[in-house]
């Protein structure tokens, strides 16, 4: 399967990269025959993973890339799957360069399954706080004598180092549309043929812009596999709007310069999507929630993780479980106000369902809450007895 047929087979089982956040900036899931329920995110149970629907041939990955969802991060586990698959696709001799690593999720997306293929990262550490220290250690724990890391500037980085023919790269620095523009202007003539070009948060008009731009005026010929924004930033989907490219090796033109922004590009953030407060919901009100507990064949991790559903500390629950494929019909089948996804394989803590409703901007499936850090949301949570 090529990289074109990988993304024709990639798909998503309840939001769509369209589908947006509701009044209280949580998803609605439609359900057959009775009033939608809202989507409630649980703590270490990335919904991302769980609504990502992969290609047959690509599940075996599943695991390994659910490992990395508890690494914080500003990506998705489509996006990662789609790293994966590039990678191991790689002719030999071809390397994965990632500019912009940050925590680490994207970068060891393509390390992770791919001992043998070369991937190499590039980052000062200059934004986002500089997670330098627990980057390098998922690093080393992950790396093999193929995979290198420099700290250092992009571009100082092609000057003096980098040698070698891509057959997957991402820029993920600065997303101003003149860095945009050369972050592709100085890897363009290490491009292989067949070269996968990732271009993330295309939601923004300068990033989309300067990619088209870039395509438009570049002597060599390029193929858009994909264009996606998505309906909000921090989506569950392709993050905050992704771009994939294959160079084709050909000179010649494949595009014509960008348009002027539409108002909604126009209008998205310039910043690192943080997402906005949501409703929080007391224990006065009790909601019923339906937890979905998705079963991928693990007999013994299922009756472990029903015991740890049926012990929330939250009063009112159900508990449904479903194989992957049933996911459709087992939302349909709920009772709930919320309805909650969570690894069969995966016990969730006692607390889950009361720190989803009551603190939901601290268990959004791009943040990874440390024993520490979870301990301390835990012990602020209003008093709740047990079912």
């Amino acid at each position: 399967m090529n990289n074109e047929q990988f993304l024709a087979s990639l798909s998503f089982e309840f939001l769509e990269p369209a589908t947006a956040r509701g009044g209280e900036r949580r998803f609605s899931l439609a359900r057959e025959g009775r009033p939608p329920a809202r989507l409630l995110e649980l703590p270490h149970a990335p919904v991302d993973a769980l609504n990502t629907r992969l290609p047959a041939e690509s599940e075996d990955a599943r695991a390994a890339l659910r490992e990395l969802c508890e690494i914080p991060r500003m990506s998705t586990f489509a996006i990662a799957a789609l790293i994966d698959h590039a990678v191991r696709g790689m002719p030999k001799g071809h390397a994965f360069l990632n500019v912009g690593v940050w925590a680490g999720f994207t970068f060891l997306a393509g390390v992770r399954r791919n001992p043998e293929r070369r991937c190499l990262g590039v980052d000062d550490f200059s934004g986002f706080g500089g997670p330098r220290e627990s980057f390098r250690a998922r690093f080393e724990k992950l790396r093999s004598d193929q995979h290198s890391f420099f700290e250092m500037d992009y571009l100082r980085y092609f000057e003096e180092i980098h040698r070698e023919p891509l057959g997957v790269y991402m820029y993920d620095g600065d997303h101003a549309y003149e860095h945009q523009l050369e972050g592709l202007r100085v890897a363009e003539p290490f491009f292989a043929s067949g070269c996968l070009v990732l271009v993330d948060d295309t939601n923004r008009d300068e990033p989309h812009r300067a990619t088209l731009d870039f395509v438009a005026r570049s002597d060599r010929e390029y193929r858009m596999l994909l264009d996606c924004q998505t309906a909000d930033s921090a989506h569950p989907t392709f993050w905050d709007g992704l771009i994939v490219l294959e160079a084709t090796g050909n000179p010649g033109q494949s595009a014509q310069p960008s348009p002027d922004p539409s108002p909604e590009q126009a209008a998205a953030p310039a910043s690192i999507p943080i997402a906005p407060d949501a409703t929080a919901v007391s224990p006065g009100s009790e909601p019923f929630v339906s937890i979905v507990l998705v079963d991928d064949g693990d007999a013994a991790g299922t009756d472990a993780a029903l015991e740890a559903a049926h012990a929330q500390t939250w009063p009112n629950c159900e508990v449904l479980v479903t194989k992957r494929d049933g996911i459709r019909g087992a939302i349909d089948a709920t009772n709930g106000d919320y309805v909650a996804f969570a690894d069969a394989a995966r016990p969730l803590r006692e607390t889950a369902v009361h720190m989803g409703l009551a603190l939901p901007n601290h268990v959004q499936f791009f943040r990874s809450l440390g024993d520490a850090r979870y301990r301390e949301r835990e012990d602020s949570l209003p008093a709740l007895g047990r079912r």
